[in-house]
């Protein structure tokens, strides 16, 4: 394998594996994001279904209205 950096001094060589590290980690960033959501995601619909499993005997149309509001906007989260 080749050294590319052979021709470049220290510092030179220092920035350019710094800049390639940076764009993996920007690369990484996207799939790191989306699973943090999704499980954020779950974590807050399970706390939905619980509430509305343990209180829904309770529920009026509002709360109901509420809890249908909130399902909506975590789908679209």
């Amino acid at each position: 394998m080749e050294n590319h950096f052979q021709d470049l001094d220290a510092g030179e060589a220092y920035e350019i594996a710094r800049k390639r590290i940076f764009a993996e980690l920007l690369d990484a960033h996207h799939t790191t994001f989306y699973t943090v959501i999704s499980v954020i995601q779950a974590t807050c619909f399970g706390f939905l279904v619980l509430v509305c499993f343990e209180e829904g005997r309770h529920f009026g149309i509002y709360q109901w209205l509420l809890a249908a509001n909130t399902l909506v906007i975590i789908i679209l989260v």
